[in-house]
């Protein structure tokens, strides 16, 4: 039988891209100043790929505008990161700030995901307001929940844990929760990240991490309906950083972008990246 790490070398080797690859337009290290700078653990954004708002696993929230030469990143306009704000307006207690996902609701609300203490909440006059759970929130991993929200055309929320033995996706309509289908996993990848294109398809961000050789993200673009879904990118291992939240959005040329942030786990060793793709 093969060592665990010949098998992993092995398939290092026989690594591939999907058919009809998508365009990589660029990676940008965002070198932010301040104690809550770090752990961004998701994003999204205007339609037009403009402003955008990222949340940071320690509970702390950014504001900010890319600035773009001919398309592409070239920096940041950003406000300091804020922390987030629970009852009596005091910052959220360490074990219930764990904010992996965000959405942008098309009334400008503000949608977040925690793990650890499993859970979604809306920020109304500032302060995170607590949403029903489903009664299988309560049974997800402690590190492995929400990691990945959407808002869909409707208005409705989304979301997927990073634990289990399958992708099981939940919906919620604004009165209730109901899951919806299961997608298989594949691999060692697990979602961390979820939006809605406008092609009105779900894309999820996946990462696996290969040891010594790093993290590498693929890309699955899923009908909701049928739960049929096609890989659009894979990563290479340590091509990037752990790239955690993903925003989809389209550009003036009408092309589906994937603009993707990294979490840098507050490592000397890691960086803060935007890194960002063309679908074809």
């Amino acid at each position: 039988m093969p060592s665990r790490s010949g098998a992993l070398i092995l398939s290092l080797l026989l690594w591939t891209a999907p058919l009809h690859a998508a365009e990589f337009l660029g990676a940008w290290d965002w070198d932010g100043v301040g104690g809550k700078f770090g752990g961004w653990s998701g994003i999204d954004m205007a339609p037009d790929g403009s402003d955008f708002v990222a949340v940071s696993d320690r509970g702390s929230l950014i504001r900010g505008r890319f600035v773009r030469e001919d398309g592409i990143v070239a920096g940041i306009d950003a406000r300091r990161p804020a922390a987030l704000l629970g009852k009596g307006g005091r910052p959220l207690p360490e074990g219930a700030s764990d904010a992996e996902g965000i959405a942008l609701a098309p009334d400008g609300t503000v949608y977040i995901s925690f793990e650890r203490d499993h859970r979604i909440g809306f920020l109304k006059d500032g302060r995170l307001k607590r949403l029903p759970v489903h009664p299988d929130f309560a049974d997800f991993p402690e590190n492995g929940g929400m990691e990945g929200l959407a808002v869909d055309d409707e208005g409705a929320l989304w979301t997927t844990p990073e634990g289990g033995s399958v992708t099981a996706f939940y919906r919620f309509d604004g009165n209730s929760w109901q899951r919806g289908c299961d997608l298989p996993r594949s691999g060692t990848f697990r979602p961390v990240g979820l939006d809605f294109g406008p092609d009105g398809m779900l894309y999820m961000l996946e990462r696996a991490f290969f040891g010594p050789f790093g993290f590498a993200a693929r890309v699955r673009r899923l009908d909701t309906e049928t739960c049929g879904a096609d890989i659009v990118l894979t990563t290479r291992p340590g091509q990037f950083d752990n790239l955690e939240g993903m925003a989809v959005w389209r550009d003036d040329r009408g092309a589906t972008r994937l603009t993707m942030i990294s979490d840098d786990n507050f490592n000397v060793l890691q960086r803060t990246q935007i890194v960002e793709w063309r679908l074809p």
